[in-house]
């Protein structure tokens, strides 16, 4: 089977589904990915808006894909592919 890397950005207010980290095997793609995990302080223009992005990475197939996104639906995010390399292509 032919690795596949992608990218999911998933949007959501409030405390992020940390859970999605070790179900998906994702991991934050930058910095300010990682930092946006955490819940935004009273201070922090994203609190006032309170819809905070964060782009994921993980390898695997479009089943794997299909459960991640369903998932993050489960907690109240949306989530979509934002970028997909097919393993040659890497």
């Amino acid at each position: 089977m032919q690795s596949r890397y992608f990218e999911i950005t998933a949007q959501g207010r409030g405390s992020f589904p940390i859970d999605m980290l070790r179900f998906g095997q994702l991991y934050p793609v930058g910095v300010d990915d990682a930092r946006n995990i955490e819940p935004p302080s009273p201070t922090d223009s994203a609190f006032k808006n309170g819809v905070r992005n964060i782009t994921l990475a993980t390898t695997g197939s479009y089943m794997k894909e299909y459960a991640v996104i369903q998932r993050f639906a489960s907690f109240g995010w949306n989530a979509e592919v934002t970028k997909e390399i097919k393993g040659e292509e890497r």
